[in-house]
């Protein structure tokens, strides 16, 4: 069977340095401390989009950046300041501070070994995380895919 032969090996997200800050403004908290999980930062991006008048619902940037095992902070060579990229790669930390973040400009110059075959993908230690939340208990949640385990009815 092909679920014998095949295995998620790692989630790699292209995180776009010059788009970021857009996306990462929604989530930024400059008078509370840093979430402690990325689900607190995915909840208080949601809340701030409440409360803005914005649609409530998932932040697909902020479930993207949390739930990858890398992180590749593409064309870092659009943006002119260091520090604007350091700033950058910060905001994405706090969402995800597991996963290595790689500068490159145009998808290139990542080492295969860091990309193929690295084994780093651990369904177990992301619910231990909290990517999902805390309501994730297991029932219902329907985040719209699958992740390899079965709900009790």
């Amino acid at each position: 069977a092909p679920a014998d032969l095949t295995r998620l090996d790692s989630v790699v997200t292209l995180v776009d340095a010059v788009n970021a800050p857009r996306h990462l403004k929604s989530v930024r908290q400059k008078p509370m401390p840093p979430p402690s999980t990325p689900a607190v930062a995915a909840g208080r991006a949601a809340k701030r989009a409440e409360a803005g008048g914005a649609s409530p619902g998932p932040n697909e940037f902020v479930e993207q950046v949390a739930f990858a095992d890398l992180l590749l902070l593409n064309k870092c060579d659009l943006v002119p300041a260091t520090s604007a990229l350091n700033e950058v790669e910060a905001d994405l930390r706090v969402i995800n501070p597991h996963a290595p973040v790689l500068r490159c400009s145009h998808a290139d110059g990542i080492p295969l070994e860091q990309l193929l075959n690295v084994k780093a993908f651990d369904l177990d230690e992301i619910l231990e995380r909290g990517v999902f939340g805390p309501s994730h208990d297991g029932h219902g949640h329907g985040h719209g895919h699958a992740h390899g385990h079965s709900h009790a009815a």
